[in-house]
This record gives C-alpha cells, sequence and structure tokens, in this order.
C-alpha cells in the first residue's frame, strides 16, 4: 500500500512539472517576413520520445504572442498560479499531454504600424490574411 500511494503521489509531482516554453521565429512566404509565435511543451517533452497533439491557440484581436491582452493588462495566459485564476496554458500544458502553440497576431498593413488589425479567419484571398497563413505555420510546426 504505501508503494503504491508512493508512486500515485511521484506521478502527481511528475505531471504538474513546469513546461518548456519557448519564443521562436520563422519565415513566412505567406506574410513575406519573420513571424512570432510561443510553443508550450509538455515537461518531459525532450525525454519522452511520445508524440503529442497540437493546439493552436487562436487568441485574438491583433494579440501579441508573447504579452497579456491590451485590454486586460492584468490578465495573461502565459503565467502560472495567482495571475487569472491559475487557468493559463502553461498550466495546461503541465498536466496534459498536448503542445500549444500561440501564434503572434500582429497583422500591421504596413511595416512598422501599430494598429492592432484583427487576423481575418474567414476564407478570403488577399494578402496578410491568416487563412492563407495558418497551413504554413502547421507546416512548419510539424517539421520542427
Amino acid at each position: 500500500m504505501r508503494r503504491l500511494l508512493l508512486l500515485a503521489a511521484l506521478a502527481l509531482v511528475v505531471r504538474g512539472a513546469e513546461p518548456l516554453i519557448l519564443d521562436e521565429t520563422h519565415e513566412s512566404k505567406v506574410f513575406g517576413e519573420t513571424r512570432h509565435y510561443r510553443i508550450f511543451l509538455p515537461p518531459d517533452y525532450r525525454t519522452s520520445g511520445k508524440r503529442y497533439p497540437v493546439i493552436y491557440w487562436f487568441h485574438g484581436w491583433g494579440e501579441r504572442y508573447n504579452k497579456p491582452p491590451s485590454y486586460e493588462p492584468a490578465r495573461s495566459y502565459d503565467q502560472g498560479e495567482g495571475v487569472y485564476g491559475g487557468d493559463t496554458i502553461a498550466r495546461f500544458v503541465s498536466y496534459h499531454d498536448v503542445i500549444v502553440v500561440k501564434w503572434d497576431g500582429y497583422n500591421p498593413r504596413r511595416p512598422g504600424e501599430d494598429y492592432a488589425r484583427p487576423y481575418n479567419v474567414s476564407p478570403v484571398e488577399t494578402e496578410r490574411q491568416f487563412p492563407l497563413y495558418f497551413p504554413e505555420l502547421v507546416a512548419h510546426i510539424d517539421g520542427h
């Protein structure tokens, strides 16, 4: 019985370990520029040899991959306990066998523009549209 309790406690410690959080870039042919994203990897990603499902976080209106939403500066999806009640991407990944990719929602019309233009997720065929970019990002993530 003691051995079973010890194994259960150890499993909780391992499952609650901190995920690996990386800020990465890739060259986008769709946007013709370097695009940024944050990737949350399970704690055992480098040693497990397992394959993980990938969740793509479409966070909305021009939000950045590495900052809390501009309309709620105290709220952060990326932080640990204490912020937003602990209901965060990092916490989720630490307890589930998944990878989460948070793309950069910044989509200026011209380089250096500071307008938080939303990305368009409808099936349109114009420049700087995320329906055209999403397959490119998925291919990049799957390839790396």
